[in-house]
């Protein structure tokens, strides 16, 4: 199956059924109903090279283990959380003490076919349940690259508004990130960015690539895959892109996709799209697209 066939962005629209492989969520998770200021096995590794076109459906998550979200490297990833027409979430990495990575998508509203403003975009980290928070910051500004243009010409709509689903151009991939700065410096230590061209990583004993985020299965609670793999650059979709074999959830876009050696953690890129086949109830894969660093280091250094 063609590989824009099966691209489905993982984290936005409606947490509903997901029935179509040909066309692609846009929208955002729904936030189930809390305030926008919140109170506070092994697994197994995914494939060394995960090929476009293979689609695993879940219907519970079977890698994604709950992490110490007040613990560094974890407490600098937080929720994207936007309150346009209605409460929705992402995922977002602090990358500098003002500064969080995620998907442009995430940003994007689809009842009015217009980006969010800034005022509606809330990040928040440390987040657990029945306890507090670490930080949190509103938005001051935010930049995505001016590539990504998702009008109704490039991602039509083809449902109602409450589950918002388009044909996703592949174009789009690598063009699917912004950089948020927050109002506020938020005493947490970021993330580094690390920009790894033509790379092929799989997990060893002493390198493992990590997908942690926040997603439908856990909305309050932060979880991560560990010990899968990731390539940059990938062929089928050209410079800049990503793959990887980390279980994704809806829920997780702008999920950062980590490279820890032994204690040196970094960030190579982020998670945007996955394959999910037609299964009732089917929320996750374990394979996924994405953005590398490559294309967002520059903007993210200069806010």
């Amino acid at each position: 199956m063609k590989l824009h066939r099966i691209l489905l962005i993982i984290a936005l629209g409606a947490l509903s059924v997901l029935q179509v492989v040909s066309q692609a969520v846009v929208g955002r998770a729904q936030t189930p109903s809390r305030p926008l200021n919140p109170a506070p096995s092994s697994p197994a590794a995914g494939p060394a090279n995960p090929r476009p076109g293979q689609a695993v459906t879940l219907t519970m998550p079977a890698n994604r283990r709950p992490v110490q979200s007040k613990e560094w490297p974890w407490s600098a990833i937080g929720r994207v959380n936007v309150a346009s027409a209605r409460v929705s979430y992402c995922t977002g990495t602090l990358v500098a003490p003002r500064t969080v990575v995620t998907a442009a998508h995430c940003l994007w509203d689809p009842q009015f076919n217009k980006w969010a403003s800034a005022d509606v975009v809330h990040f928040v980290v440390g987040e657990a349940p029945r306890t507090p928070y670490l930080a949190q910051s509103l938005a001051a500004s935010y930049v995505a690259s001016p590539d990504f243009r998702c009008t109704q010409e490039d991602c039509p709509h083809s449902m109602s508004y409450g589950q918002p689903r388009v044909s996703f151009p592949l174009h789009l991939v690598t063009t699917d990130w912004a950089v948020i700065t927050l109002k506020d410096e938020l005493t947490i230590r970021p993330i580094p960015i690390e920009v790894l061209r033509g790379a092929d990583l799989a997990s060893s004993e002493h390198t493992q690539i990590v997908l942690p985020g926040f997603g439908a299965d856990r909305p309050y609670l932060l979880a991560a895959h560990k010990g899968c793999s990731a390539r940059t650059d990938v062929p089928e979709l050209g410079p800049g892109s990503l793959a990887h074999g980390c279980e994704t959830f809806q829920g997780g876009s702008g999920s950062p996709i980590l490279l820890i050696r032994d204690d040196a953690v970094s960030m190579i890129g982020i998670a945007t799209v996955a394959p999910i086949a037609r299964v009732p109830n089917a929320r996750g894969a374990t394979l996924g697209y994405g953005v590398s660093a490559t294309q967002f280091a520059a903007a993210a250094a200069a806010q």
